[in-house]
């Protein structure tokens, strides 16, 4: 399945549609920004009634490294330590 990312979050409805009709229930995070689409990412995530799991080390942010460790803190913290994979 291939979607546009329009807005934040890189969970679009068709993807959380098509995923719940295939019964996944992990879906692993990664992707750029981790300060900002990335933790929208992982909250959509666990709204759309799936499991989360960051990828930390396929994550990065264009505002540096501080506001990346500071993302990963976010996710820590929203999905549990032991949800943040690799990092």
């Amino acid at each position: 399945l291939v979607t546009l990312k329009t807005g934040f979050s890189a969970l679009t409805v068709e993807a959380a549609a098509w995923m719940h009709a295939r019964g996944v229930r992990v879906v692993h995070v990664c992707g750029m920004d981790t300060d900002l689409c990335v933790t929208r990412t992982l909250y959509d995530v666990m709204e759309a009634g799936f499991e989360p799991a960051l990828r930390a080390d396929l994550c990065a942010s264009a505002a540096g490294e501080t506001m990346h460790t500071h993302g990963l803190a976010v996710a820590r913290r929203l999905i549990g330590r032991g949800r943040v994979l690799g990092g």
